[in-house]
């Protein structure tokens, strides 16, 4: 089912639906992300990242930013505020080439799913790795015409709720 939810001023924020794949568009709401997370953002890039984890910045990368858990090191949420991709789509591209070079076993999981409100398309894909962890995760692009901006998040232990919370809260202001 597709929720398409606006609020004035403010571009739709992206609820992923099910480990089927299904997507749904909502409006990003002032009483923020779910227990145990926090607002965070990276340039125009709002997003939430559960709490506790620790922000970084790499030196060099496709990624600006990258948040880790402090008890389970395979578990991290990465940020791309902006990359130079003509939209979403080939954002993903981007990403999953970038991973296929750093990772052993990147192998894309389902379909490639994509959401739109007419003016914001969210396209995410998940995925499974084999080193330096076996690992699953999911890559998210959203693209407003003037952006595209990416986030990923993956580990040995993260849970579709986790990967549904994080799909609900991507924004880009």
């Amino acid at each position: 089912m597709m929720r398409v939810r606006r609020r004035t001023g403010v571009l739709a924020a992206v609820a992923a639906a099910s480990a089927a794949s299904a997507a749904s568009l909502a409006a990003c709401s002032s009483a923020g992300p779910a227990p145990g997370w926090d607002k965070a953002q990276d340039g125009r890039l709002r997003l939430a990242v559960p709490s506790g984890w620790d922000k970084t910045v790499p030196q060099s990368s496709l990624w600006s930013t990258r948040w880790t858990d402090p008890s389970d090191e395979s578990a991290v949420l990465m940020t791309a505020q902006s990359v130079t991709a003509a939209d979403a789509y080939q954002a993903l591209d981007l990403a999953m080439n970038a991973a296929r070079a750093v990772t052993r076993g990147y192998l894309p999981v389902g379909s490639r799913t994509a959401i739109t409100d007419g003016s914001t398309v969210v396209a995410r894909q998940d995925y499974q790795t084999s080193w330096p962890h076996a690992s699953r995760g999911a890559t998210w692009a959203v693209d407003d015409g003037s952006q595209v901006s990416l986030i990923d998040l993956s580990g040995e232990k993260i849970t579709d709720e986790q990967i549904e919370t994080a799909g609900r809260w991507i924004e880009l202001t």
